[in-house]
């Protein structure tokens, strides 16, 4: 089966303008014996993702990075020449190397969930998210001197609805609470954390 004429054909169909919000999700489920673990890419339009490219994994579990740059390639590979506002996922898509990946050329801009005691490190302390975000109420921001690029997580189960938006290595941090991200904070500094 052609699927990149299947995924041309979805989006000429569909008739998605740019920019594209872009989705990474995984999942996974089974069928007597059989496991299926499915990590896709999609499209955004209307507040629904439409497939355009994935990969069956070949075991259970979460994705590592070179499956997801492999997905992404794949991505680039037929929709290169379109315009990507960017690329969101949930907590699980998470990692150093696979934020290192994204950032490179092309320089993909991205709105990945963290934990709430995702560790933030500006080279000086390391804060706990929900700590940096405490005072915050749902759809209010705040804009931090420091980029913190350095992320870990503490060794707890806790979670938490913070997202992260990285564009860039420099300039101002800003961050807000809840699940909503602001249409103007998105171009308002290079590196923005949701």
């Amino acid at each position: 089966m052609d699927y990149e004429s299947i995924a041309l054909t979805v989006v000429k169909v569909m008739k998605i303008p740019e920019p594209w919000v872009i989705s990474i999700d995984r999942t996974d489920w089974q069928f007597g014996k059989i496991v299926f673990n499915v990590l896709t890419l999609g499209v955004v339009h209307h507040g629904v993702a439409f497939p355009l490219v994935w990969i069956m994994l070949d075991k259970k579990g979460n994705s590592n990075t070179r499956e997801r740059c492999e997905l992404w390639n794949r991505f680039l590979e037929i929709f290169g020449d379109r315009k990507i506002a960017f690329l969101t996922a949930d907590r699980e898509f998470v990692g150093e190397d696979w934020f290192d990946y994204l950032l490179c050329d092309p320089c993909t801009h991205f709105r990945i969930r963290i934990r709430k005691n995702t560790l933030l490190d500006d080279g000086q302390k390391e804060l706990r998210a929900d700590v940096c975000f405490q005072d915050l109420q749902v759809g209010q921001s705040k804009v931090l001197s420091q980029p913190s690029c350095g992320l870990r997580e503490e060794q707890d189960s806790c979670y938490g609805d913070r997202a992260i938006s990285s564009t860039a290595f420099h300039a101002g941090v800003a961050f807000t609470t809840g699940l909503s991200l602001p249409h103007d904070l998105t171009d308002q500094c290079p590196l923005q954390y949701f």
